[in-house]
């Protein structure tokens, strides 16, 4: 199993993708080819044209993150990154930086997943997110969804202990979204 992050975000447009790609480089993290690149990849990841775009960030020059944006209702971005092959410590230096992005911006989330493990993998993730009555048997690390959401369609969720962030309830059973 490979653990992942994925991270719904609304509001989706090639302004946000051009944001969002920037963000994710002050944690570092470079593009594969970020001078012939950018200027395409920003216009193809506002995903007019298409419905997903792969992208590869480098750690470093042995390391390889893969990502992939993909448009999974027409306002709703799902931003999947693939912890597969990062060491331990990748892993941590990586959920901890993606978890401070999103705590700077959760306004424009509707959902968040962080499962280093990957035990939840098999859980329909777009659909929990996007209102499926979907039942969430395995617990990720740290999952955010609207509390609207948590309160009509998951009383699986209720007997957890969570903690409200914007207008969602954050269940972060290893303290990954603690506030620094």
């Amino acid at each position: 199993m490979s653990g992942f992050i994925h991270w719904y975000e609304n509001g989706w447009s090639a302004a946000r993708a051009d944001r969002t790609v920037a963000r994710i480089e002050s944690l570092g993290l470079t593009l594969s080819d970020p001078q012939q690149q950018r200027a395409g990849l920003l216009e193809r990841l506002a995903l007019t044209d298409c419905a997903a775009v792969d992208v590869e960030y480098w750690l470093d020059e042995e390391t390889a993150l893969y990502c992939r944006f993909r448009r999974v209702s027409e306002d709703v971005v799902a931003q999947e990154f693939d912890l597969d092959g990062l060491s331990t410590v990748e892993q941590h230096q990586l959920v901890s930086g993606i978890v401070e992005l999103f705590n700077e911006d959760a306004s424009n989330t509707v959902g968040f997943v962080v499962d280093r493990s990957g035990g939840s993998q098999d859980v329909e993730w777009d659909d929990v997110v996007l209102g499926q009555p979907r039942i969430v048997t395995v617990r990720p690390d740290t999952l955010a969804l609207p509390a609207e959401l948590v309160d009509r369609l998951h009383p699986e969720l209720t007997r957890l202990t969570g903690r409200p962030v914007g207008t969602l309830t954050l269940f972060d059973r290893v303290n990954a979204a603690a506030p620094a």
